[in-house]
């Protein structure tokens, strides 16, 4: 069960890193068709600011080392602070991620436990009855002890 758990967190910690890297390599290439369509900068958001910024950082020091740049400052931003690309879809990812996880649990419990409720003195005397242990005698005369 617990290795079960771990696999499938691992799993879900290497889907968020393919998605964060993705999310890196569409900043800087936005960065890029910023920088080409030679807009000015006053008409630029800081989204569109921090983009350019990670452009040019890319081309200065270019991947580990860019990645070792951002860590140096502070986080994964320029200026100093992270608007994130939508950051309201992480925490979609996040909770969706939760939910999948809880509901692989719970289909675990659901159908790989035992249920203890069918394992009762009467059932168990059912069994060893079929299987031959016991004579019809015997378990009349069990079946009666546990009634009484």
């Amino acid at each position: 069960m617990r290795k079960i758990i771990l696999i499938l967190v691992l799993f879900l910690l290497s889907i968020a890193v393919v998605f964060g890297q993705e999310s890196h390599d569409s900043e800087i290439e936005d960065g890029m068709k910023l920088m080409e369509s030679k807009i000015s900068c006053d008409k630029l958001n800081n989204e569109q600011l921090e983009a350019i910024g990670e452009y040019y950082m890319e081309q200065m020091h270019s991947g580990e080392a860019h990645e070792i740049m951002d860590n140096m400052m502070g986080g994964g931003s320029m200026m100093g602070y992270d608007y994130g690309n939508y950051w309201y879809w992480s925490i979609f990812w996040i909770l969706f991620f939760i939910a999948v996880i809880c509901f692989i649990v719970w289909i675990i419990y659901r159908f790989g436990i035992k249920n203890p409720a069918s394992e009762t003195p009467l059932n168990i005397l059912k069994k060893r009855f079929a299987q031959g242990e016991i004579t019809k005698k015997e378990f009349e005369t069990m079946k009666k002890k546990l009634r009484a």
